[in-house]
């Protein structure tokens, strides 16, 4: 049963109002497509990526540089989806 605050996953229709809300920013000049996404997130500094892998280990390296907005906005960040299990995900959480 679905409630008053539930959160539906719309991905695909989140992605257009984002990339043009944002190059109104750009446009505005508050922001810039290669700004570090840790200027704005601070969880994002410091990332590390996966390197090599085998089925009992994998290694971790530092990025060789920052997240972008850029990246984010073209998918090439390398961050993966968020797969959402609670059928009742809310901001309260």
């Amino acid at each position: 049963m679905m409630k008053t605050d539930d959160i539906f996953w719309i991905a695909s229709m989140s992605k257009p109002v984002t990339a043009v809300a944002v190059a109104m920013l750009a446009d505005d000049g508050k922001l810039a497509f290669d700004d570090p996404v840790a200027k704005f997130l601070p969880e994002f500094r410091d990332m590390w990526v996966a390197g090599e892998q085998t089925a009992q280990q994998r290694v971790l390296l530092k990025a060789a540089r920052p997240i972008t907005l850029r990246d984010l906005l073209t998918h090439t960040s390398g961050l993966g989806e968020y797969r959402v299990t609670d059928p009742h995900w809310t901001l309260r959480r």
